[in-house]
């Protein structure tokens, strides 16, 4: 009978169980004592009770430090001024993310409740510092979510501003472009009065202020894709590169 209630029920109720039973029996003319048997199994019913809560405190102090951990650090990134439009496209790419993963988040709350009923059940003990995260975990879900809201109107207003001010650069861009290809087309080394010397050094000049005029309108034609707004070739440099060569 004793090991007809092992499979059945769980180690407490199994200890009960055990206790319940005689200590001694009378199996035709042998007398069985069976206290040494009784002290075994409730040991061991006790060692292992003890093993599997003192894992599930573990675990459920880890889901509930790692859970809290990230509902803290990503507040704290979300909530950042982007100053740059790098900044910007991590941020807005970090809320896509734990916009996405929400339902994922929420879904991890009620499992730590539970670990930690159960833990309460059994009276295992756990630091104060733990339960004192414990009870601000629904606190602490909350005021990540209105987090979230407050941060995506405020990434909103600074995408529509970074944007503007890229507008206004490109705008700039191409009027710097066309006054150099009109200051060239003006001042160009494009008569014999002009010596092959001085005429290379304006070539080479002019080379290298093509070279830094595509970088920035590289950097420029890659920041507004963030947006989707495309931003053609220059034309304007297109015809120096020509003259140049």
């Amino acid at each position: 009978m004793l090991v007809q209630i092992w499979g059945s029920y769980s180690y407490t109720e199994v200890a009960n169980n055990v206790q319940k039973e005689e200590t001694v029996l009378n199996i035709q003319f042998v007398l069985l004592d069976c206290s040494h048997l009784k002290f075994s199994l409730v040991q061991h019913c006790n060692e292992w009770q003890n093993k599997f809560t003192t894992l599930l405190k573990e675990m459920a102090a880890g889901r509930l430090l790692e859970l809290h951990t990230y509902l803290k650090e990503n507040a704290e990134k979300i909530s950042r001024l982007p100053q740059t439009l790098e900044e910007l496209g991590v941020s807005l790419q970090l809320m896509d993310t734990l916009q996405h993963d929400l339902p994922n988040v929420e879904s991890q709350i009620p499992p730590i409740h539970e670990q930690f009923t159960i833990l309460e059940k059994y009276e295992v003990p756990v630091p104060d510092d733990v339960l004192e995260m414990l009870d601000s975990l629904n606190g602490e879900w909350v005021a990540f979510q209105q987090t979230l809201m407050e941060s995506e109107q405020m990434l909103k207003k600074h995408k529509e501003k970074f944007k503007t001010g890229l507008i206004h650069s490109a705008d700039d861009f191409k009027k710097k472009a066309h006054n150099l290809l009109e200051d060239f087309s003006f001042k160009g080394p494009f008569t014999s009065s002009v010596g092959y010397v001085v005429a290379l050094e304006q070539i080479a000049q002019l080379r290298a202020m093509l070279m830094a005029m595509r970088e920035e309108e590289n950097t420029l034609r890659s920041n507004l894709g963030i947006f989707k707004i495309e931003q053609p070739a220059s034309k304007d440099l297109q015809n120096l590169e020509k003259v140049s060569c």
